[in-house]
């Protein structure tokens, strides 16, 4: 039986932009993925996923937050970590659940609330996420698509639509894009490669797997918030944005009203289209931090 019809249908004006392989029947997991340097290379499922969100963590290193079909889940998802409240404000109200490890007590408070997605938490669920020998502690929990498959059969979550479109988008020159993190070891390079139409990623001179269509770099208020050094990120109302496809940029603004996804819209408040393809969507504390070319 397909998940589809376990699930309320979400309208996806989303698969539309992502070219997702399934129906316009679909609804939208999400998994928190670790993104420290003694993760990346036990990192499973990123290039299938057809939106990644990447937040600002404690040390002001990166997380991931994939978005996946629950119909076209990927074999293996990982390496797992914990959630952050921004997270789930970031993703509402598109995904019905988010699978982690754990989180921060504001971001697993924030998971209790009334119409907030459904968690998956490994703690709770040991036995249904799996541990990979070869991978380093703490950066060692995945989780296999029948197990996903399996926790999903009892949720009853609705998402709403993912109001984003595609279409042609009328650009500046940029093949190559920047963004200092202030640590050889976090700073990544997007270059475009006109043959597969898509950007490779490179990290301290290693290229890695994912190669996205489309990057979105939004500008929100980030604060610290204590000894821990934990982050309170803005992801409501709006700011700026620069957005690349097609080795091309266009300047931009985000808006994010309670209850509803992003919308980008030029100066001239005309809406933002994407390409076809993989979204990779970054939040910074500045666009000073990105430089392209």
């Amino acid at each position: 039986m397909q998940l589809q019809k376990m699930f309320p249908a979400v309208i996806v004006a989303f698969i539309a932009l992502t070219g997702c392989a399934s129906s316009l029947n679909s609804t939208f997991v999400g998994v928190v993925i670790d993104n420290h340097e003694d993760a990346r290379d036990y990192q499973r499922g990123l290039q299938e996923a057809p939106l990644v969100q990447e937040y600002l963590v404690e040390g002001y290193i990166t997380r991931f937050l994939a978005f996946f079909d629950v119909n076209d889940l990927p074999q293996s998802v990982g390496p797992i970590r914990s959630v952050r409240p921004y997270f789930v404000d970031g993703s509402s109200p598109v995904l019905s659940g988010i699978f982690h490890v754990g989180g921060s007590p504001d971001g697993l408070e924030k998971l209790m609330q009334e119409n907030a997605p459904t968690s998956f938490n490994a703690i709770k669920m040991d036995t249904r996420f799996e541990y990979d020998d070869d991978a380093p502690a703490p950066h060692n929990r995945f989780i296999t698509r029948n197990e996903m498959t399996e926790l999903l059969a009892d949720t009853d979550a609705a998402p709403m639509e993912l109001p984003l479109a595609r279409g042609s988008l009328e650009g500046q020159p940029a093949a190559r894009i920047t963004i200092n993190h202030y640590n050889p070891v976090h700073n990544v390079a997007y270059a475009y490669d006109p043959d597969i139409r898509a950007y490779t990623k490179e990290i301290n001179g290693t290229e890695y797997a994912n190669h996205p269509r489309n990057i979105v770099i939004l500008e929100t208020d980030v604060q610290d918030t204590g000894i821990l050094g934990r982050l309170d990120v803005r992801m409501t109302g709006g700011g700026k944005a620069v957005i690349f496809r097609d080795g091309e940029f266009r300047e931009a603004r985000w808006k994010k009203d309670d209850g509803k996804f992003f919308e980008f819209a030029d100066a001239e408040d005309a809406p933002i289209l994407f390409s076809k393809g993989q979204v990779w969507m970054i939040v910074l504390d500045s666009l000073d931090r990105v430089k392209w070319e």
